[in-house]
């Protein structure tokens, strides 16, 4: 069976690509399946393109620009001229691209679509409702991450058929991972207490609720922000100006993440909502004790499992933080709920659960 998985540009710096990463190379590890890489765009690094092509899979581009209607006809003449069994894609515009499959007169692909989100900037706007109707129903199938992101795709587009499949990460990679000696590159004692976020700066990802959250927590509390985007700059500002240069480090996008992660105390995720967050799942995985937003899709996913404060509630996370670090036993039993919580969704496992519905849609 040949499979392509069709994105808009591979790269590190978000949960969708991450785990687009892990699964390309469990279906390669798969004797059943040959997959192929398509990018839209050409990836601002390579880092994750050489790591596909280093095991043996092939990596191709489509276009130079991300929105140029004439990407239709580049991906008909793609497909036209390989004979993929199935073409499985992620993320918008690469949603409205890969509908050129149904115009293949040879041989027509299977076509389905990942779900990543339970919102997106489309959601709401006319415009896109009418469009969204036209490209989703042109899909053979849509997986989606979780019962949340099915649930509100299905309400933004009736009658479409959604499959979830959870997102998955590479657990046996993450456990011979070492830790990175991180409290030495910011100068920091071996006592420091470090929360990290990993995620992008942008505004649904909530930054500043953590940042307000110091300001109630010890002086010997730090918090690392992995991650880069649009925002970054004005998030910056903001630090300087509450006077927490000295307690908040920027690390920016950095390929030891997980050896970040099991240097860190506690991981927190501010989000106003996520689909099934790939850094919860390798956060849990490094066994640190996560804590959480209480908003759709991490809720519902990690319910009895993380710690959680409502959204936006800069008091309540420093109470549950505090809560955290002074109660050992309570520590101990977050991380090790979030660990054997982390360990059911392995990407081989997930990885097969996709191939053996690519079967199913081929009959």
């Amino acid at each position: 069976m040949k499979i392509l998985q069709f994105e808009n540009r591979l790269q590190r710096g978000g949960g969708a690509e991450k785990f687009l990463l892990d699964l390309i190379i469990a279906e390669h590890q798969n004797n059943e399946v040959e997959v192929s890489l398509l990018n839209l765009v050409a990836p601002s690094t390579d880092e994750f393109s050489n790591h596909i092509k280093s095991v043996g899979i092939k990596v191709d581009k489509l276009s130079t620009s991300l929105y140029s209607p004439l990407n239709f006809i580049k991906l008909w003449k793609y497909i036209r001229d390989n004979d993929f069994d199935i073409v499985h894609v992620h993320l918008f515009p690469s949603l409205y691209f890969a509908v050129a499959c149904k115009f293949c007169q040879k041989k027509k692909p299977v076509l389905v679509y990942t779900e990543h989100s339970t919102n997106n900037r489309r959601r709401g706007k006319k415009i896109f409702q009418i469009f969204d109707r036209f490209f989703y129903k042109s899909y053979d199938c849509i997986f989606a991450i979780s019962e949340k992101v099915k649930e509100s795709l299905e309400n933004h587009v009736i009658g479409l058929p959604i499959t979830v499949i959870n997102n998955g990460i590479d657990i046996s990679a993450i456990k011979q991972t070492p830790s990175v000696n991180i409290r030495e590159e910011l100068g920091l004692s071996d006592s420091t207490v470090l929360l990290t976020m990993v995620s992008r700066f942008a505004w649904m990802k909530d930054y500043k609720t953590v940042f307000q959250s110091m300001k109630n927590l010890p002086d010997n509390i730090h918090f690392l922000c992995v991650g880069d985007g649009e925002g970054l700059e004005e998030h910056r500002r903001i630090v300087g100006n509450e006077g927490l240069n000295n307690r908040i480090h920027f690390l920016g996008l950095r390929s030891d993440v997980i050896g970040v992660m099991k240097a860190s105390d506690i991981i927190i995720l501010s989000s106003k909502y996520e689909g099934f967050s790939i850094s919860m799942l390798e956060a849990m995985a490094c066994g640190k004790p996560f804590v959480a937003s209480d908003v759709p899709g991490l809720n519902d996913n990690a319910a009895g499992v993380a710690d959680f404060f409502e959204y936006q509630n800069a008091d309540l996370l420093a109470s549950v933080v505090k809560s955290l670090i002074s109660d050992r036993t309570h520590y101990d039993n977050v991380a090790q709920r979030c660990y054997q919580f982390a360990e059911r969704y392995d990407i081989n496992y997930i990885a097969q659960k996709y191939i053996d519905e690519y079967k199913k849609l081929r009959k």
